[in-house]
C-alpha cells in the first residue's frame, strides 16, 4: 500500500521578532485518506507510531503572494520540526507559508498545505488547558477503558461543561488558547474534532510523542514518562512560552488527578518570582511529580535560563491564574507548600 507524508501537530506563531514553527510529519496510507469516516477515532491514526525522518521546503509569501523567503529544514528521527525564522528584512512581510516534503520520494515534492501564522504582538494574553479530565472526562485506568479511548470518538466521554465555559470565556476576551495533553501524538485529529464540535478553535495542540519514550535512541522522553507526566508537561509549557514570548496575562487550566498543580506552580515560579533559574531548578528537580533524568535536568535548567533572560526584556510582570478542576468533589490537591508557598495563592479550585 502506497504511503505519502502528511503534516500533523502544526503551529506557527509570528511575533515582532521571529516566526516560530513547530510541526510533525508522518507517513499516511492513501487508502486511509480515501476512506470515508464520520468521526475520527484515535486508532485510525495509529500508523503515526512509525518513526521516519523528513525534509521540508518552507516558502514564505507576502499579502500579494510574492515569495520572499525559502529554506529547507531537516527533521529529527521522529519527523519532528521546530525552527525560528528571524530574517528581519522579510519577517514583517510574511502573511502565509507553503510547506512541501521533498525527501520521501526522489524527485517528488509533496504539497502539505498553506498556512497563516498566529500573529501575536508583544505582551500577549494566553490560556493553556489540559484536555483529559479537564475538558473531557476521559478514563484510561483499565484495559477496557484504554480500548474505548482508542476506538471511540472523544464525545463518547462526558464533557466537563464548567471547564469548557471557562476556556470560552477567556478566548472571548482575547486570550489565545493552547491545549496541552499527555495523550499520544496520534490523538490529534480526534481532539481537534472534539474542540471544533464544542466551538473551541485553538491555536495549537501539544501532545506527547510516545515514540520518544519507547525509542532505543536517546530522546528527551524516557520510559518512565509514559506514566509520569511532570517533565513532559513542564517542558511543553516552557516551549509554549518560548514560542509566544512572556505573556502579560496567563491562565493555566488542569485538574487535581495527578500533578497539574505542581507543574503549573513551577511555571508560575519561573514567570513571577525573583528566584534565579538555578534556584527554581534546585527547588523542583527532586520532586516526585517530575523525576528528571540527567538529560531532562539539563533541558529544564536551560529553558529556565531562557525564560529568565526573556523576562529581563519584558516591561511588565506576568499575571498568572491557575484553575484546577476538583475531581469527584475533592477540592484538595498535592502541592509542597515549602517550595510553592509564593505561588500557591494563585490556585483556584472549581
Amino acid at each position: 500500500m502506497h504511503q505519502k507524508p502528511k503534516l500533523s501537530n502544526f503551529i506557527a506563531v509570528k511575533t515582532p521578532t521571529y516566526l516560530a514553527v513547530r510541526l510533525s510529519i508522518f507517513l499516511d496510507s492513501i487508502y486511509y485518506n480515501q476512506k470515508h469516516r464520520v468521526k475520527n477515532t484515535p486508532i485510525d491514526a495509529i500508523t503515526r507510531l512509525k518513526k521516519t525522518s523528513f525534509s521540508l521546503l518552507i516558502e514564505c509569501f507576502d499579502d500579494l503572494n510574492n515569495k520572499i523567503f525559502a529554506k529547507i529544514y531537516e527533521s529529527n528521527s521522529f519527523g519532528n520540526f521546530f525552527f525560528k525564522i528571524t530574517d528581519s528584512k522579510s519577517l514583517h512581510k510574511i502573511t502565509h507559508l507553503k510547506i512541501y516534503e521533498i525527501e520521501h520520494t526522489r524527485g517528488v515534492e509533496y504539497y502539505l498545505g498553506s498556512f497563516r501564522p498566529l500573529c501575536l504582538q508583544d505582551s500577549p494574553n494566553i490560556i493553556i488547558s489540559d484536555f483529559d479530565k479537564t475538558l473531557a472526562d476521559t478514563k484510561y485506568s483499565t484495559a477496557k477503558e484504554i480500548y474505548q479511548s482508542l476506538t471511540k470518538p472523544l464525545d463518547f466521554f462526558p464533557t466537563v461543561e464548567a471547564s469548557v465555559a471557562h476556556l470560552k470565556e477567556y478566548t472571548q476576551n482575547n486570550f489565545h488558547p493552547f491545549i496541552l495533553t499527555a495523550s499520544p501524538h496520534f490523538y490529534e485529529d480526534s481532539i481537534r474534532d472534539w474542540l471544533y464540535a464544542n466551538n473551541i478553535f485553538t491555536a495549537g495542540i501539544f501532545l506527547k510523542d510516545f515514540r520518544k519514550a519507547l525509542s532505543y535512541i536517546p530522546a528527551d522522553l524516557s520510559p518512565k514518562d509514559l506514566k509520569i507526566q511532570g517533565f513532559y508537561k513542564l517542558n511543553q509549557l516552557f516551549n509554549i512560552i518560548l514560542m509566544v514570548g512572556i505573556p502579560k496575562e496567563l491562565v493555566l487550566m488542569g485538574d487535581n488527578h495527578e500533578s497539574d498543580p505542581a507543574i503549573y506552580a513551577t511555571l508560575a515560579l519561573a514567570l513571577g518570582s525573583k528566584l534565579e533559574a538555578w534556584q527554581i531548578w534546585k527547588r523542583v528537580n527532586t520532586l516526585p511529580e517530575f523525576q528528571f533524568t540527567n538529560q531532562q535536568n539539563i533541558q529544564i535548567l536551560g529553558k529556565l535560563y531562557q525564560i529568565e533572560n526573556a523576562k529581563k526584556l519584558a516591561t511588565y510582570k506576568t499575571k498568572t491564574k491557575i484553575l484546577i478542576r476538583a475531581l469527584n468533589g475533592k477540592s484538595s490537591y498535592k502541592l509542597d507548600n515549602s517550595i510553592f508557598k509564593d505561588v500557591a495563592p494563585l490556585i483556584e479550585i472549581f
